[in-house]
């Protein structure tokens, strides 16, 4: 198996371990940013422009139709949540334990094997 088959494997199978919703919370949202009809956690919001979902597809989504650019799967909320790259969104989402690393230092992201921050 390649790196990248092995990567893919791996997400697909965080994302159902790891709900959206499921992960939100872990990250310290409010409940009133998390549901169907929910206020955008990126802008202020008055009127309720967010959703999360489980799409068709069997993942979880969100998408803000305020903010164009706002929506996607778990890595994108990373992405948008820690301004982040998506390797480093990526790393985040398999660095809470599931998946051993192949290596036992990360050069790039050293403060990543210490995250504590899925608990």
């Amino acid at each position: 198996m390649n790196d990248f088959s092995d990567l893919a494997r791996k997400i697909a199978e965080a994302k159902p371990r790891l709900p959206l919703p499921k992960l939100m919370r872990q990250l310290g949202y409010d409940e009133k940013h998390i549901g169907k009809t929910s206020l955008c956690p990126f802008h202020s919001d008055e009127h309720p422009s967010f959703s999360v979902f489980q799409g068709k597809d069997g993942f979880w989504h969100y998408k803000c139709f305020v903010c164009d650019s706002c929506g996607g799967d778990q890595i994108a909320f990373l992405v948008k949540h820690f301004n982040a790259s998506r390797r480093e969104a990526i790393r985040r989402l398999l660095g809470n334990g599931w998946f051993p690393s192949d290596r036992s230092k990360s050069r790039e992201y050293p403060e990543l094997l210490k995250a504590s921050w899925f608990s």
